[in-house]
């Protein structure tokens, strides 16, 4: 279970090594456990590994340090996860759109490419068209979507 969940916050949601072993060694010394990877419920904003606990969310990669809970809580509720907790579906930000969830990365759909939400349509291909002379409207139609979700696909593929 542990090379599981090791093998997924590595992969999937792209921690890197250092943060894990970091997050690794202060569960160890701060919260013993034969298996910290198992004992402990950790969240990501993918670089750092965090626990909740009664003093607030803690940065477990960087020893403890405490996170500024309302900003590190808006972007962890970005975040749909299984059952098992485990990050299944990401809603990037879009600039100027902060509360939109119309782009998705979805563990198993389109190999993890951005995708217009609840859907497979890639956002690349929105793009695509939009900039071969579509209109938001024309697009909306096509693919049976709002045109907001269109327009707010279009804006975060505009700012990356």
């Amino acid at each position: 279970i542990e090379a599981h969940i090791l093998k997924s916050t590595r992969r999937r949601d792209e921690v890197p090594m250092k943060f894990i072993r970091e997050a690794i060694d202060f569960v160890a010394d701060k919260y013993p456990s034969p298996h910290p990877l198992i004992s402990s419920e950790f969240e990501t904003d993918g670089r750092y590994l965090f626990l909740r606990k009664l003093e607030g969310l803690i940065n477990a990669s960087l020893w403890g340090q405490l996170g500024i809970e309302p900003i590190l809580n808006d972007h962890l509720s970005r975040i749909d996860r299984d059952t098992q907790r485990m990050p299944v579906t990401l809603y990037p930000v879009i600039p100027g759109r902060p509360k939109s969830r119309a782009v998705a990365i979805k563990y198993g759909v389109s190999s993890g490419a951005p995708v217009l939400s609840g859907t497979g349509i890639l956002i690349s291909v929105l793009w695509g068209r939009y900039h071969a002379g579509d209109t938001a409207d024309e697009l909306a139609d096509d693919y049976t979507r709002p045109k907001e979700q269109i327009e707010d696909a279009i804006a975060y593929l505009e700012a990356a």
